[in-house]
């Protein structure tokens, strides 16, 4: 299964790192990696990051997934990069959750 997480920061923010950390498959499904790193983005823009992961189903079944989106958000500046890390950033953590349906 092909899966994607997005982290979009609020106007006026910028990301200036984020990772995702699986925390919670069903047990029919495996994570091929259990975090997926800054450097594993497939978009990173100063106000959004994406990525794409995969995990493999064992057989059939319906769950739910769990991860978290853990990231340092930052005031942007007038010209809309991010200032220096001393003034106006802090961690952010959220929990994420999707079903997940094999063959059903």
């Amino acid at each position: 299964m092909r899966c994607t997480v997005e982290a979009r920061a609020s106007a006026g923010r910028t990301l200036a790192w984020a990772d995702v950390a699986v925390l919670a498959l069903p047990d029919f499904a495996t994570a091929l990696k259990g975090r997926i790193g800054h450097e594993d983005t497939t978009a990173r823009e100063p106000q959004r990051y994406a990525w794409a992961f995969a995990l493999v189903a064992r057989r059939a079944g319906q769950g739910e997934a769990r991860a978290k989106v853990r990231a340092v958000v930052c005031d942007a500046d007038t010209d809309g990069g991010a200032k220096d890390a001393a003034s106006g950033c802090a961690p952010v953590t959220v929990e994420v959750r999707a079903p997940l349906s094999v063959g059903n």
